[in-house]
């Protein structure tokens, strides 16, 4: 069995590289699984997790209003849409794959830190890289 932890986020974007973060930290931590970063999104996305049997995706999730550095974890839902109408969400890119008869797994379990918008500058806020720290530990049980 192939299995997949799929890290995204933006190295340039503050706290939008916590996926990153959490992808380099991991590499050669988790037998049995491989794990890489990407900067890539939607239909791009297809070409990263093709093969997989199963995959863990890391990312950040923007929040207007509430707490930053919040853990939200569950399961991607096959052929919700995006929040542009300009690219494919992760889901609909899931369902593409498949109709396009490529080995895509059937279940991706996804771990998000909610994070303030994204702005310029290198490196992660402490609270957000608190709770990287926490995502490191509960993947490196896997």
């Amino acid at each position: 069995m192939k299995r997949l932890i799929l890290c995204l986020g933006n190295e340039i974007a503050g706290d939008d590289g916590v996926g990153i973060y959490i992808g380099k930290r991991l590499r050669g931590l988790i037998k049995g699984w491989d794990v890489k970063c990407s900067d890539k999104a939607g239909f791009y996305l297809i070409e990263e997790m093709e093969g997989y049997d199963e995959v863990v995706l890391v990312d950040s999730l923007v929040v207007r209003e509430g707490r930053v550095g919040e853990i939200v974890e569950g399961y991607i839902q096959e052929g919700t849409a995006g929040t542009s109408p300009h690219s494919l969400s992760i889901s609909q890119s899931l369902s593409l794959g498949r109709a396009l008869g490529l080995k895509i797994p059937r279940k991706v379990k996804f771990f998000a830190i909610t994070i303030p918008p994204p702005s310029l500058g290198e490196g992660l806020s402490p609270t957000v890289k608190e709770a990287a720290e926490k995502i490191i530990s509960l993947l490196s049980l896997l």
